[in-house]
């Protein structure tokens, strides 16, 4: 019995053992992608995330915007985590990355890609500026997610994320007459 239980648990995580709070490892390389629910048009969306402020670049390419984020902090006071209760690299650094967000009927998908930490400052492990990808602490060599990564970082990067690049839902803007 022992041994069929061990044999469905290796099977249940090796099936989804390559996807996790919206990341995925894809040819070695740490991707996270959500899908989002909008009653905006296109040109609502577009022109929306367009104007965020988290954006260094960006460039409307027909139905879709192609985007560089600038120096963004990961998000994990609202989850409850302080800053000595989470990774040293999730509070101390940066996050940016690289986005496609594709819009079709009533929703779209963004696909954030190269995702880079910065220092903040200078630190006995790392100096400001470094520059260092988070799929080093996110992927072993086996390509498979670290088990550090899967508890707090992965939780904090797919909030900051989410939250991020959430457009609020039409009702909800026009909702403030109290």
């Amino acid at each position: 019995m022992k041994k069929f239980i061990f044999l469905f648990a290796l099977i249940s995580f090796t099936a989804v053992g390559q996807e996790t709070k919206n990341f995925k490892i894809e040819s070695y390389e740490l991707i996270w992608q959500y899908v989002y629910e909008t009653d905006l048009t296109q040109e609502e969306v577009l022109q929306n995330l367009s104007t965020k402020g988290i954006w260094e670049s960006f460039e409307k390419v027909g139905d879709e915007l192609i985007a560089i984020s600038s120096n963004m902090d990961a998000n994990y006071k609202p989850l409850g985590y302080g800053e000595m209760s989470v990774p040293m690299y999730v509070a101390r650094m940066f996050v940016n990355f690289h986005s496609l967000i594709e819009i079709k009927d009533g929703r779209y998908r963004v696909t954030i890609s190269n995702i880079q930490l910065v220092q903040k400052y200078d630190d006995p492990l790392f100096k400001q500026g470094q520059v260092i990808s988070l799929k080093d602490f996110a992927i072993n060599k086996k390509r498979e997610f670290k088990r550090m990564f899967l508890g707090k970082a992965s939780d904090i990067y797919n909030h900051t994320f989410k939250t991020a690049l959430e457009i609020k839902k039409k009702e909800e803007e026009e909702d403030d007459d109290w």
